[in-house]
């Protein structure tokens, strides 16, 4: 009878050993990344604990709190407060989806555009491709999309609000229904941006975050 063939790690060479190392690291991170390619934030710790940044102006950590599962993120008055991820692999040819469950409490003031009045908005959610840029706020009963708005009760409780760009469009959805598209505008940055403030936002803000996730294709 034919002995049983034992294998050693030992004698398989070291480049080997390595690439099957390089793999099962692949692997691990690619389902880290969750269902489909998502790279998801669940509001399980601060982002910042989560590999995400906050804005230069915005190191004050009572500006962020986790409260039953979900993030309450704060702005103070005439300042900034946003979380961001530099994102290399951002492609406008291949297009990225940003989507966050997120419940305004309070906006802050916004100038708006000259055919746009101002108004308050709590939430914020951009991309930034390398070659495009577009921004989704979130107001007291408005959504704005460039020179878009769509009316909404966003006070009343969580929506789920989607933000795509690829190629020459930007487009929102709010629970899953297409609300505004627009034309995005020139931008050399990689990265995903949210939270509660752009640089025109000024005035206090407040708004619950129960997750943020994007991807890269649509």
């Amino acid at each position: 009878m034919a002995r049983p063939m034992v294998v050693s790690w030992e004698a398989f060479p070291r480049a080997v050993l390595f690439a099957i190392m390089l793999l099962f690291l692949a692997v691990v991170a690619y389902v880290s990344m969750g269902t489909g390619g998502w790279v998801t934030y669940n509001a399980d710790m601060l982002p910042n604990e989560s590999g995400w940044m906050l804005s230069t102006y915005s190191k004050d950590p009572n500006l962020q709190t986790i409260r039953e599962g979900v993030l309450d993120y704060l702005k103070p008055v005439a300042a900034h407060h946003y979380t961001y991820r530099n994102v290399g692999d951002l492609s406008n040819a291949a297009g990225t989806i940003l989507e966050a469950r997120v419940r305004v409490v309070q906006g802050g003031m916004s100038p708006g555009y000259a055919e746009v009045p101002p108004f308050y908005y709590g939430a914020y959610l951009a991309i930034s491709d390398g070659s495009k840029h577009a921004g989704l706020s979130v107001g007291d009963g408005y959504v704005q999309l460039g020179r878009q708005l769509f009316k909404l009760d966003t006070l009343g409780g969580f929506h789920t609000y989607r933000l795509e760009l690829k190629g020459n469009l930007a487009s929102a959805y709010v629970d899953g229904k297409l609300v505004a598209a627009s034309i995005p505008v020139d931008s050399g940055d990689k990265r995903i941006e949210w939270g509660v403030s752009s640089s025109s936002n000024t005035g206090y803000a407040e708004s619950l975050w129960d997750y943020v996730k994007y991807k890269i294709g649509i």
